[in-house]
């Protein structure tokens, strides 16, 4: 198993291993010990971890751009074999996991947001939930140290050497602000996005909100930016 792992690693081609028992909604223990991280997905409720493990008990699974996380776990695109399930889609349109803020090198990221869109819109799970409902831009500083989806309007663009500062307010002092730093703007290039473009519209942005006056969320990649209207 671990020349498989170091063969995704060189190729990204997939490869077999079975499944022992879901460790929660998003991690899976192997049959050789290992673990296996679910990429670009969160899910922690107990009704996640039984619905994965209903999803994958005794199964063998396919890993798909598999890579090693700081942690040390295995972590890709997982497909049931037998019935090519891709485990990710089926916890997503569940409403059972919500997508996990990326770094930039998740697979199928833009699949996965239009899967988990479809399944807020139909209050599928998580979604009837009132812990993961939209908190206003003025309310995140209660929320500090949380993830949380922040909704808001953009008053102002301001692109610093350092950082680009999507500001809510008029007064940054206390206001909610997004924070995309200098060496992550080449992903919004790359998705062809003026972030100058997001002044004036409401938006969505998923985040650990931090304490920065008015709090504050980093984010480095698009993905984690919704523009509702």
């Amino acid at each position: 198993f671990m020349l498989f792992i170091l063969l995704c690693l060189m190729s990204s081609s997939a490869g077999a291993a079975e499944i022992e028992r879901a460790l929660s909604g998003d991690t899976l223990i192997l049959t050789d010990g290992l673990t296996l991280k679910l990429e670009g997905i969160r899910a922690s409720t107990d009704q996640a971890r039984e619905g994965l493990h209903n999803l994958t008990a005794h199964q063998v699974i396919d890993i798909r751009h598999a890579t090693t996380d700081r942690y040390g776990r295995t972590t890709g695109q997982v497909y049931i074999t037998a019935k090519t399930i891709w485990l990710q889609e089926e916890m997503l349109k569940s409403g059972l996991a919500f997508v996990f803020p990326p770094t930039g090198s998740e697979s199928n990221i833009a699949d996965m947001l239009r899967i988990e869109s479809s399944a807020r819109r139909d209050h599928k799970g998580i979604w009837g939930d009132p812990a993961y409902a939209d908190i206003p831009a003025d309310q995140a500083i209660t929320h500090v140290g949380a993830f949380a989806f922040v909704t808001g309007t953009v008053t102002k663009v301001d692109d610093a050497k350092d950082a680009t500062h999507l500001n809510f307010g008029d007064d940054w002092r206390k206001d909610f602000t997004i924070t995309i730093a200098a060496h992550d703007r080449h992903f919004f290039r790359k998705a062809r996005i003026d972030m100058s473009d997001y002044e004036g519209k409401k938006i969505r942005v998923r985040g650990i909100v931090k304490h920065n006056f008015g709090g504050m969320i980093e984010v480095t990649h698009p993905a984690q930016i919704e523009i509702l209207r």
